[in-house]
């Protein structure tokens, strides 16, 4: 049971630190610059898809993932 415990603490502070990271860090790297774009869409574009912050997962899971090209258009 005590091992159950840690591992799922240990996920918790996994996942905050990513979370933190995608936030205030300025990754240069593929791997977290792509997820920092990813989650920031959450935030800036698509607000109600793209809920999976270090993964896209549970958004392929929940049908929840963002249109497959965002178009921007000038007025």
């Amino acid at each position: 049971m005590l091992c159950l415990e840690v591992a799922c603490w240990g996920t918790f502070v996994i996942y905050d630190c990513t979370h933190c990271y995608l936030h205030h860090g300025h990754p240069s790297k593929h791997p977290a610059k792509h997820l920092k774009r990813y989650h920031l869409n959450h935030h800036f574009k698509v607000q109600n898809k793209v809920f999976g912050i270090t993964s896209s997962l549970w958004d392929i899971i929940f049908g929840t993932l963002p249109p497959a090209k965002t178009s921007h258009q000038k007025n």
